[in-house]
C-alpha cells in the first residue's frame, strides 16, 4: 500500500506542517462513493478483525458487506457482499453471520469453506446464536440445535412442556427460559438434555440479568454461580444463585429503590462489574462479598473493567463543569486515583489494559494513561476531518479504522496502526498575524497575534505556548484564548513551543526587522477647475504599505512653502499589503509673488511627512506657476482743458516699473493718436503690475491684471505744488497751509491738510512760489518753490509746536491813584498745575525752556503812569535761586526801553530775540528729578520798591499721572536734611527714664531746624499764606482729626477727655508756626527739676506704656521709609514713590483713613517687624495717649502708677500724675508733631 500524507493548508500566515502516518497506515479496507453513507460495526476475536458495513444512498439501505482482516498478516482474509447481512461472532477460525434473518451462513477464514444453516425466523436473530465451549446453539420453537464449530450439527433437542421457548440466559451448559407459570423460571442442559425449574415463591420475585440490554448480542455468563436480585415486600435485595437455583444473599446491601433492569458489565475471573437501573455500579465476587459501590450521584460512570490481577478500572462521564475522568481501585474497591481526561479524551471509554497502562478513548481522541502514577504516557489525536474509531489491540499494537467524516470523491476505509509503547502525535499549527508576508517570518518589535490551529477541537484546548524570545500574553475571551507575543526587538530567530500533554512541537521564527514601510507614490499635480480659483490646485497620490502589518492612528504633518494649504485628506490608518489615497488643495501665496513686467513665477513646495513606531516618511512636492510677458496695452493721450486727443511723439513717452527704473525693452509703437505697449507680463488682482507712464512732465499710475487694457492719459499743462504736513514723523490733518507768488503778492491761496496730511495746490502758472505755515504756539515755517510748466512738486513741512514756557510775576500800583507798588505771582504758562495747589507743576513732554519774567501790568492810563514815575527811575529785578547763592535765571529791567511791556503771543514770533525781551531762558533737560525753586522779585520806583520771595516745585514729565505722590513730596522732601529728627523718640524715652538729666541732643535739634527751616513751604514768607494747598491740607486733616480719627479715639476710649478735640486741633494748626513750635521744644526740660514725685512714674511709662513704646517704634520705621522715599525722588522714580507712601500711609493713617469703622484702623503688624498680631495705626496710638494725657491732668492717674506709688494717697498718686504730665505732655506732643506731616501726606488723595 502507498504513503498517506496529510497537508495542512494554512492562512494568514498558518504554517504548512507536514503530518506522515507511515508507521500509522495498515491497510486499505473500502471505497466509496460520494453519495453513499456508510454504518458500520467492528468486533475483534483473537488476531481477528470483522467488520458489518451497511451501505445507504438517499437515506435507502442498498446493501452490507462483510469483511474480516488478519490482524496477523495485517490484510483483508475475507469479503461477501449481500443485503441484510448481519455478523454474530468469531470462535477461533470461525465467522457466523446471517442473510435476511433466514440463513447462517459459517465461514471458515482460512479457507473460505462456508455453510448454511437455516434459522426459525419467530426468535431474535441474535439468539438463534450462542458459541459455548467450542460448540454454538441454534434455537428453535420447539427445541435446539448443536452444531460444531465448522457447522455440523452435533444433535438437536426437544424442550420439555413446561418450557416456553424463548431463551434468556447461557451459562455453562444450562439454558434459562421462562415457563407456562407464573413465579418461576425453568433451566435446560444442553448437553444432556435435562431440565427443571426454579420456583420463586409467593411475595418474591427473581429477577436475572438482562444480558442482551446494552451489551453485545450473543454472550453469555461464563460460570456459575450467577447474580441475581430479588424483591421481597418492597425490599430489594442481592443474591449468588449456583446452578441448582440456590441463593447466596449479599451482605450489606438492601435498597427501597426498583432493581429489576441490571446487567453485567465485566465477568472477568471470580468477579463482575454490575450496572443496576443504568447508573449505578456494583462490584461483587462470586463468594457473595460487596468489594465496590459507585453510586450514579458520586460518578457519571461511562465505562468498568476488570483486570485479570482484580483491579477496576471506572471512567466517567464529563457534564458542565465536572470533568471526564479515569478512576483505579485496588481488588479490594480502595481509589488508587483519579485522572481527569479532559482535554485529551472526553467521555472516554476503556479500549486495552496491560499491565502498566491503559488506553482510553473514542472517535478521534486517545490517551494512554499509567497506573503506577496516573502520568498521561501517551496522546494519540487524530485530525478532526476523519472519523476515527477503535478496531483492536493484537501483539503491542493498536489499530483504528478511519474513515472520511465528510464525504468527498475518492473517499476510503482505512486501517491503521501504532505501537502501544509510542509516545503518539498532535497534528497543530500556528498562524502569525502579521507577518512578512513569509509564514514563520514576522516584524521585530511589535505585537504579533499567534492563532492555534488544531486538527481536534479537544486537543486545541489543551494545547499551551511559550516563546524563547519576547513577551507573550494570553487572554481568556468567550471564543477561546487570545495569544499576542511581542516579538524580541533583536532580529534573528526565535522559537515558538507549542505542547499538549506529554508532547510537544517547535516553530522557528525569522526575526526581521520592520523599517519604513508607508511609502508616498503616484503624485500627480493638476489646477483646480473652477474659474474663481486661479491659484489654486491640487496635489494627489497613494499611500502605500509595503509590510503585512497594519497601523493606525497616523498622524500627518503638512508644510507648505511660498503656498498656503487649503484642505487636505490622509488616511488616519491603513491595513497591511494597503493602499490608500489622498489629496491636498494648495494656494499659491501670491503675497510673496514679485510680479515684474518682464515675466515672473512662484514655486510652491510641499513637505509631506509622518512619524510613526516603525520608520518615518518624507515627501517633497513643487509646482510652479509662472507668467510670460505676452500682455499689451493702449494709452490715448487727451488734453484735459479741451477734452481732445493729443498726437504722441515717443520721445517724450517712458515707462517705468514700481521701483521708478524706466523699462526701456519693450515694444512701442504709435498707431494714429494712440501708443501700442506689447511685451509686458500682467499682474493679478491681489498684486497687480504697477507701472507708471510719463509723458513730459505727466504720468500716470496704471495697474496691469487682464490682457489688452487701454488707459486715457489726461495732460494738464498747468503745474501742482502738493504740501505733506508732519507733526512728530506723522502726517498732521486740520494745518492751513498759505500758498504766495513771491513776484505777484496779490496771488495768494489757502488749503487745509486732509487725514493723510497732504493739501494740494492745482493749475498753477510758472513762477516761484513760497508756501507758509503760521500757527500760535507752533513755530512758522516757510519754503520756496520754483514751477516750471507741468510741473508737480511736493513740499514736505515739519512743524513743531513752540515748547517754551512762562513764569512770570506782575509788578503794579494797587490803583490808579496810589504811588505803592506791588508785586504779584502770577503763575505758570502752558505748564501742567497739579491740582489743589498754584506752585506745584510738571513739564510737558518736548519742553525746551522755561523763561521767568517781570510783567508789566497793562491797562494804566498813560498819563496817570507818568504822572507818578518816570521811566528813568523804574527798575524791576527777577532772580531765580536752585539753592542759597546759586542763580538759574537772571533777567534785570531798567530806564527807558527795556521797560516793556508784552503779550504771552508775543514768545511765538520767529526772528524775535527772546532772550533779550524774556530773559535768561532754563534749560528743561536740566531737570532730572524734582526740584524746589526760589524767585526773588523787586520792583522800584523811585522811592518805591516792592519785593516778593516765591518757592515753585517743577517735576519732569515722567511724573504725569503721578500728580498726587508729587504733592506728598512737596510735604515730605523737605526733611531730607533733618531725618534724624524721627530719632527724638529714643532720646525723649532715654530721658524720662532718668528724668534729672538734660533733654538735649541731635534729634531734639532737627525738630527745631525741621520746624523752623524745612517746613518753609508753611510759613508767610513762602507765599503759602493765602495758598490753595496750605487750605486744601488743613481741610483734609481737620475733618480727619475732627470727624474720623477721634470718633475712633472715642468708641476705643469709651470717652474723650475734655479739651482732646480742641488741644489735637491746634497741634495739627502749629504747622503754619512751626518754626514757633521748634521753639518752645526746650520749654520740656525747665519743668524736669522741679520734680518731686514723678521720677520713678516717668521711668515706669518709659518702659511700660505700650502706646508711647510704639508710637516710638513707628517713627523709626517712618525715618527707614522716609529714607528709601528720598532716594526714589533723588532716581526720578514715581513708582517706587507710589509704592513707598502706600506703605507710610497704612502704618500712619491705615488703607481707609475717612472710615469711622474700629477694624478699617487696624493694620498687620508683622508686616513692620512688629510681631506677628495686628495693632492700630500711628494716628490712632497718638490720638489714644494724648486722650489719656488729658485724663491723667486731671483726677486720673494711670493703673499702673500704683506698683510704684503704692504708699502714696490718692492725692499725691494725682499730684504725681499732675507733675508727670508736665514733662510726659509736651515730649508727646512732639511726637504727634513728627507725625503731622506724614498725617498730611497720606491724607492727599
Amino acid at each position: 500500500m502507498g504513503r498517506i500524507t496529510m497537508i495542512f493548508l494554512i492562512f494568514f500566515g498558518i504554517v504548512v506542517f507536514p503530518f506522515s502516518v507511515d508507521d500509522l497506515f495498515t491497510l486499505h479496507v473500502e471505497d466509496l462513493k460520494s453519495d453513499e453513507q456508510l454504518f458500520f460495526e467492528t468486533h475483534q476475536s483473537g488476531r481477528y478483525i470483522y467488520l458489518n458495513y451497511r451501505i445507504y444512498k438517499n437515506g435507502e439501505h442498498q446493501e452490507d458487506r462483510i469483511e474480516v482482516i488478519d490482524l496477523e498478516k495485517e490484510k483483508l482474509i475475507y469479503r461477501d457482499t449481500g443485503k441484510d447481512m448481519r455478523p454474530f461472532t468469531m470462535e477461533g477460525d470461525f465467522l457466523f453471520y446471517s442473510v435476511n434473518d433466514s440463513v447462517l451462513n459459517v465461514v471458515n477464514v482460512k479457507t473460505n469453506e462456508k455453510k448454511e444453516i437455516s434459522l426459525d425466523t419467530k426468535f431474535s436473530p441474535g439468539w438463534s446464536l450462542v458459541p459455548s465451549k467450542g460448540k454454538f446453539l441454534v434455537f428453535r420453537e420447539d427445541g435446539l440445535e448443536v452444531y460444531k464449530l465448522d457447522g455440523s450439527k452435533i444433535t438437536t433437542l426437544k424442550y420439555p412442556d413446561f418450557i416456553e421457548p424463548y431463551p434468556i440466559l447461557v451459562v455453562e451448559n444450562e439454558v434459562f427460559y421462562h415457563t407456562n407459570r407464573d413465579l418461576e423460571y425453568g433451566v435446560f442442559n444442553y448437553e444432556t438434555g435435562k431440565s427443571f425449574r426454579i420456583t420463586y415463591g409467593l411475595g418474591r420475585m427473581i429477577y436475572i440479568p438482562h444480558i442482551n440490554y446494552y451489551t453485545k448480542e450473543g454472550t453469555a455468563l461464563k460460570k456459575f454461580p450467577i447474580p441475581v436480585m430479588i424483591e421481597e415486600n418492597r425490599k430489594w435485595k442481592f443474591a449468588l444463585m449456583d446452578s441448582k437455583g440456590k441463593f447466596i444473599f449479599l451482605k450489606g446491601f438492601e435498597s427501597s429503590e426498583d432493581s429489576d433492569l441490571f446487567w453485567v458489565e465485566d465477568d472477568t475471573g471470580d468477579r463482575f462489574i454490575m450496572r443496576i437501573n443504568r447508573g449505578n455500579v456494583m462490584v461483587v465476587d462470586r463468594k457473595g462479598k460487596l468489594v465496590l459501590v459507585i453510586p450514579h450521584s458520586s460518578y457519571n460512570v461511562l465505562d468498568a473493567k476488570l483486570t485479570e490481577d482484580g483491579k477496576i478500572l471506572v471512567t466517567t462521564a464529563g457534564s458542565g463543569r465536572e470533568k471526564s475522568k479515569f478512576i483505579l481501585y485496588d481488588e479490594n474497591g480502595n481509589k488508587m486515583m483519579e485522572k481527569v481526561t479532559d482535554p485529551f479524551s472526553h467521555d472516554p471509554f476503556i479500549l486495552t489494559v496491560s499491565q502498566e497502562e491503559v488506553l482510553l478513548g473514542e472517535d478521534n481522541d486517545f490517551v494512554k494513561i499509567s497506573l503506577k502514577d496516573g502520568k498521561i504516557t501517551g496522546l494519540y489525536i487524530f485530525p478532526i476531518k476523519y472519523v476515527v474509531n477503535f478496531a483492536g489491540f493484537y501483539k503491542k499494537k493498536v489499530f483504528v479504522l478511519k474513515e472520511p467524516r465528510y464525504r468527498d470523491v475518492g473517499t476510503s476505509v482505512d486501517l491503521l496502526s501504532f505501537l502501544f509503547s509510542s509516545r503518539g502525535w498532535f497534528n497543530a499549527s500556528i498562524t502569525l498575524k502579521p507577518t512578512t508576508g513569509k509564514p514563520l517570518e514576522v516584524y521585530n518589535d511589535m505585537d504579533v497575534e499567534v492563532k492555534i490551529k488544531a486538527e481536534s477541537c479537544f486537543e486545541e484546548k489543551g494545547i499551551s505556548i511559550s516563546v524563547d524570545r519576547g513577551n507573550l500574553k494570553t487572554e481568556k475571551t468567550y471564543y477561546g484564548d487570545v495569544h499576542v507575543w511581542h516579538t524580541p526587538v533583536k532580529e534573528g530567530t526565535a522559537k515558538i513551543t507549542l505542547s499538549l500533554g506529554i508532547l510537544s512541537k517547535e516553530f522557528p521564527v525569522n526575526i526581521k526587522k520592520l523599517e519604513n514601510p508607508i511609502v508616498v507614490e503616484s503624485i500627480e499635480k493638476r489646477p483646480s477647475p473652477l474659474p474663481n480659483e486661479p491659484f489654486v490646485f491640487y496635489v494627489e497620490g497613494y499611500i502605500r504599505n509595503e509590510s503585512n502589518v497594519s497601523f493606525k492612528n497616523l498622524e500627518w504633518n503638512l508644510q507648505s512653502e511660498n503656498s498656503e494649504i487649503l484642505e487636505s485628506c490622509f488616511p488616519d490608518s491603513i491595513d497591511e499589503h494597503g493602499k490608500r489615497d489622498f489629496w491636498i488643495k494648495m494656494k499659491f501665496d501670491t503675497s510673496r509673488m514679485k510680479v515684474s513686467w518682464n515675466g515672473y513665477e512662484i514655486t510652491a513646495k510641499l513637505k509631506i511627512s509622518l512619524n510613526y513606531k516603525r520608520g518615518s516618511l518624507e515627501k517633497f512636492v513643487e509646482e510652479t506657476f509662472k507668467v510670460e510677458p505676452t500682455y499689451r496695452f493702449t494709452v490715448k493721450l487727451v488734453d484735459k482743458r479741451t477734452s481732445r486727443s493729443v498726437k504722441p511723439d515717443l520721445k517724450y513717452f517712458s515707462i517705468y516699473d514700481e521701483s521708478g527704473v524706466e523699462i526701456e525693452n519693450v515694444s512701442k509703437t504709435v498707431e494714429g493718436n494712440v501708443i501700442k505697449v506689447s511685451g509686458i507680463a500682467r499682474g493679478f488682482s491681489e498684486a497687480p503690475l504697477v507701472l507708471t507712464l510719463k509723458y513730459m512732465k505727466f504720468q500716470k499710475r496704471i495697474e496691469i491684471t487682464k490682457p489688452n487694457l487701454s488707459y486715457t492719459m489726461e495732460l494738464n499743462f498747468t503745474s501742482s505744488i502738493r504740501v505733506l504736513a508732519k507733526e512728530n514723523g506723522k502726517p498732521k490733518k486740520g494745518v492751513s497751509i498759505s500758498l504766495v507768488k513771491l513776484d505777484e503778492p496779490d496771488k495768494s491761496w489757502r488749503r487745509t491738510t486732509r487725514g493723510d496730511g497732504i493739501c494740494v495746490f492745482d493749475g498753477l502758472e510758472k513762477g516761484n512760489y513760497k508756501v507758509v505755515f503760521s500757527k500760535t504756539k507752533y513755530i512758522p515755517v516757510e519754503k520756496t518753490v520754483s514751477l516750471d510748466i507741468g510741473d508737480l512738486k511736493e513740499v514736505e513741512l515739519d512743524i513743531k509746536p513752540y515748547r517754551a514756557f512762562l513764569v512770570y510775576i506782575e509788578s503794579y500800583y494797587k490803583n490808579a491813584l496810589s504811588d505803592k507798588l506791588d508785586v504779584k505771582f502770577k503763575g505758570a504758562r502752558n505748564l501742567i498745575k497739579v491740582k489743589n495747589t498754584d506752585s506745584v507743576y510738571i513739564i510737558p513732554e518736548n519742553t525746551d525752556k522755561i523763561y521767568f519774567n517781570m510783567l508789566y501790568k497793562l491797562g494804566y492810563p498813560e498819563g496817570v503812569i507818568s504822572s507818578i514815575f518816570s521811566e528813568k527811575s523804574y527798575d524791576a529785578v527777577v532772580e531765580v535761586l536752585k539753592r542759597e547763592y546759586e542763580f538759574i535765571a537772571y533777567l534785570s529791567k531798567y530806564q527807558g526801553k527795556k521797560i516793556v511791556t508784552f503779550k504771552e503771543s508775543d514768545i511765538y514770533k520767529p526772528g524775535e530775540d527772546l532772550e533779550e525781551k524774556l530773559g535768561d531762558p532754563f534749560n528743561v533737560s536740566e531737570i532730572k528729578k524734582p526740584k524746589k525753586l526760589v524767585i526773588e522779585a523787586t520792583a522800584s520806583a523811585g522811592d518805591n520798591e516792592k519785593a516778593k520771595k516765591i518757592t515753585i516745585w517743577l517735576f519732569p514729565s515722567n511724573w504725569i499721572g503721578y500728580e498726587r505722590e508729587a504733592k506728598q513730596i512737596v510735604i515730605l522732601y523737605p526733611l531730607k536734611d533733618n531725618i534724624d529728627a524721627l530719632d527724638y523718640g529714643d532720646d525723649a524715652k532715654d530721658y524720662l527714664s532718668n528724668v534729672q538729666g538734660e533733654l538735649t541732643s541731635l534729634a531734639l535739634n532737627k525738630i527745631v531746624w525741621y520746624g523752623a527751616e524745612s517746613l518753609e513751604i508753611f510759613e508767610d514768607k513762602a507765599g503759602w499764606k493765602d495758598s490753595p494747598f496750605r487750605s486744601f491740607l488743613e481741610s483734609k486733616s481737620k475733618n480727619f482729626v475732627k470727624e474720623k480719627l477721634l470718633k475712633v479715639v472715642g468708641k476705643l476710649a469709651g470717652e474723650l477727655a475734655k479739651g482732646v478735640v480742641e488741644e489735637y486741633l491746634d497741634i495739627f494748626d502749629t504747622l503754619k508756626n512751626a518754626k514757633e513750635w521748634g521753639e518752645r521744644i526746650y520749654e520740656v526740660t525747665d519743668e524736669g527739676v522741679a520734680l518731686v514725685y514723678a521720677g520713678s512714674l516717668l521711668e515706669n511709662m518709659a518702659s511700660q506704656d505700650s502706646n508711647f513704646n510704639t508710637v516710638v517704634k513707628m517713627e523709626k520705621i517712618l525715618k527707614k521709609k522716609l529714607s528709601l522715599l528720598i532716594s526714589k525722588v533723588e532716581e526720578n522714580d514715581p513708582e517706587g514713590v507710589r509704592q513707598i507712601m502706600n506703605d507710610i500711609k497704612i502704618l500712619t493713617v491705615g488703607p481707609n483713613p475717612q472710615s469711622e469703622n474700629i477694624e478699617d484702623h487696624r493694620i498687620d503688624y508683622s508686616r513692620y517687624g512688629f510681631g506677628n498680631r495686628f495693632g492700630y495705626t500711628l494716628a490712632v496710638l497718638c490720638g489714644l495717649e494724648y486722650n489719656n494725657i488729658k485724663k491723667w491732668e486731671g483726677n486720673d492717674y494711670p493703673n499702673y502708677f500704683g506698683d510704684y506709688t503704692i504708699s502714696y494717697s490718692v492725692e499725691d498718686k494725682i499730684n504725681a500724675s499732675h507733675e508727670a504730665m508736665k514733662i510726659y505732655k509736651p515730649i508727646f506732643k512732639n511726637l504727634i508733631m513728627l507725625s503731622v506731616p506724614f498725617v498730611y501726606a497720606s491724607l492727599i488723595e
